[in-house]
């Protein structure tokens, strides 16, 4: 099976509003791209969706060059929030990005975030006690039932081998060395889990995201998606 990004549009600008009885002029920014190696943004900070290694937060290995459709989620799902649908079932929350092959092997919602240590990640931020990252499952999982609603989308990336909710990561680094230093100890708990992934992302339980098909995987920094 193969996708090409008229179909893709399609789904995203035409089919899925439909399926949220909306009739309304939907933006998309998207791109395809055979890069290597690049990097993505947290998406409310960017203009740019690719951008060079080094540039953003999370950096994305392709390394057979596969054609990776690319769709700023949260700037699409921005547009819809305000359907009767979404609020009524409480699916307001968005990720960052929705990534798929054109040959659908690989589908990928990813919500990027970053702290200055794996305790802050988990520290508590609005209504989540969790943390950064519990809010981010709570915003993969309500992407991820968003595009439930379009049957031909969804059944499409179903057929995908591997269907990943992702929530990549960046620990900042301080421009005092020695509070560095300090923090070190702290992160030593992702080192294990960075070395554990082989850049593939540690598996967590999520059962509502594991009922609809999908992995939930933390990953620090860098995916490996071929």
């Amino acid at each position: 099976m193969t996708i090409t990004t008229p179909l893709m549009d399609d789904y995203f600008q035409v089919q899925l509003p439909k399926s949220l009885n909306l009739n309304r002029k939907i933006q998309l920014r998207q791109v395809l791209t055979k890069e290597k190696e690049f990097d993505l943004q947290d998406s409310a900070k960017s203009n740019m969706i690719v951008m060079a290694k080094g540039m953003g937060k999370v950096t994305y290995r392709n390394e057979q060059e596969w054609s990776l459709y690319i769709l700023d989620f949260e700037h699409y799902k921005a547009q819809l929030n305000n359907s009767a649908v979404l609020k009524e079932e409480g699916l307001t929350r968005m990720c960052d990005y929705f990534i798929i092959d054109t040959e659908v092997e690989i589908c990928i919602l990813n919500e990027i975030s970053s702290a200055i240590s794996e305790e802050n990640l988990d520290k508590p931020t609005e209504n989540f006690r969790g943390g950064k990252s519990e809010k981010a499952q709570k915003q993969l999982l309500d992407s991820l039932k968003t595009i439930k609603k379009c049957t031909p989308l969804w059944q499409m990336l179903s057929n995908a081998k591997d269907r990943i909710c992702l929530f990549s990561y960046k620990i900042a680094q301080d421009k005092n060395s020695l509070i560095n230093k300090i923090r070190t100890p702290f992160n030593r708990p992702l080192q294990v889990e960075t070395s554990l992934s082989k850049e593939r992302g540690v598996e967590y339980h999520n059962e509502d995201i594991e009922q609809l098909g999908f992995q939930y995987r933390r990953t620090k920094e860098t995916f490996r998606i071929s």
